[in-house]
C-alpha cells in the first residue's frame, strides 16, 4: 500500500476510534466517495444541496422527537412528513448508496406518528435512524475529507526566485529545498552559499502567503495565520543573513520560529490534502 493510502487509512482509523467507540476493534477502510455525489458539492453545486438535505433530515428528526415528547402530535406529524419527503428524494441522488436507504422505514415513521403511539414512534425512529448511522459510519469521514477541504491543484504561485508560475506542490518543493540548502551550508561552514539559499528561502516564504487569499477572504483570518508576526520573523532572519559573520545560533533559533508557522498551516491543511489526494 502506498504512503498516501497508509496516511489516509491511519488518519481515519484514529478519527473513527475517537468518534465511534464500537469500531475500535474492527477493520476500517475508506474509499473515494461515489462519482454521482460530485453533483451536489462544489464546483458543480455551490449550494451544497446534499449537505442541506442532511441538515434538513436531522432537524426534522428532532422536530418529531421534541413534539412527541410534548404531546403535540400535529406538529410531530408535520415534521415526520417533511423527513419522509427529504429522505425519499435524497435516496435517489446517489444510486451507489441505494442499499443504505430504506424509504419504507420513513413511511413507517409517519404512520407511527399518525397512530399517536409513543412506543411505535420510538421503534420506527430507531429503525430509520440506524440507516443513517450505518451510512455515516462507512462514508461520512471520506465525504468530509474529500469535499469539505479545498483542492490545491488549481492554485498557482509565481516563484520570486525563478520567476516562473508554479503549482503549490512545486512551489513548496523549491521553498523547502532552499530551507534545506540553508541548513546544509550553515552546517558545512559555507556561509556564502548559506546566505544565497537563505535569501531564496525568505523570498519564497514571504510570497507563499499569496495563496492564502485563494480561500481566506478576511484580512483578520490571514493575519492570524501568517500576518505581521510571520513577516517580522522572516525579516529578522533576513537581517541575520546579511551580517558579516553569521551567528548560527540566532539563525537556527529564528528558523525554529518560522517552522512553527509551517507546522500550524500544515496541521490544518496538509494532512487533509494528502488524504484527499489518496482518495482520488
Amino acid at each position: 500500500m502506498g504512503g498516501k493510502k497508509l496516511l489516509a487509512l491511519g488518519l481515519c482509523l484514529g478519527l473513527l476510534a475517537f468518534a465511534h467507540e464500537d469500531t475500535k476493534d474492527k477493520k476500517v477502510t475508506i474509499q473515494r466517495p461515489p462519482k454521482s455525489l460530485d453533483n451536489y458539492y462544489p464546483p458543480k453545486d455551490k449550494n451544497l444541496s446534499f449537505v442541506k438535505d442532511m441538515h434538513a433530515m436531522s432537524v426534522a428528526f428532532y422536530g418529531v422527537r421534541v413534539n412527541v415528547s410534548q404531546g403535540d402530535w400535529e406538529k410531530a406529524l408535520m415534521w415526520a412528513k417533511q423527513l419522509e419527503e427529504v429522505y425519499v428524494n435524497n435516496s435517489k441522488k446517489v444510486p451507489e448508496w441505494k442499499d443504505h436507504y430504506k424509504p419504507e422505514l420513513a413511511k413507517k415513521l409517519v404512520k407511527a406518528v399518525q397512530s399517536k403511539n409513543p412506543d411505535l414512534v420510538a421503534k420506527a425512529s430507531k429503525a430509520l435512524g440506524e440507516t443513517c448511522q450505518k451510512c455515516h459510519a462507512q462514508h461520512q469521514i471520506a465525504v468530509k475529507l474529500y469535499y469539505h477541504f479545498p483542492p490545491y491543484d488549481n492554485i498557482k504561485l509565481e516563484d520570486p526566485v525563478e520567476l516562473q508560475v508554479l503549482g503549490v506542490k512545486d512551489y513548496m518543493v523549491n521553498m523547502t529545498n532552499s530551507l534545506k540548502g540553508l541548513i546544509v551550508f550553515l552546517n558545512q561552514g559555507e556561509e556564502d552559499k548559506a546566505r544565497d539559499e537563505g535569501k531564496k528561502f525568505v523570498e519564497r516564504a514571504k510570497s507563499l502567503t499569496k495563496m492564502c487569499y485563494e480561500c481566506h477572504k478576511s484580512e483578520k483570518t490571514i493575519e492570524s495565520l501568517a500576518g505581521q508576526d510571520y513577516r517580522s520573523t522572516l525579516e529578522d532572519l533576513q537581517s541575520f543573513l546579511k551580517e558579516q559573520k553569521l551567528d548560527h545560533q540566532k539563525i537556527f533559533q529564528k528558523l525554529s520560529q518560522v517552522e512553527n508557522y509551517c507546522y500550524r498551516c500544515h496541521n490544518v491543511h496538509l494532512v487533509p490534502a494528502l488524504v484527499r489526494d489518496a482518495l482520488k
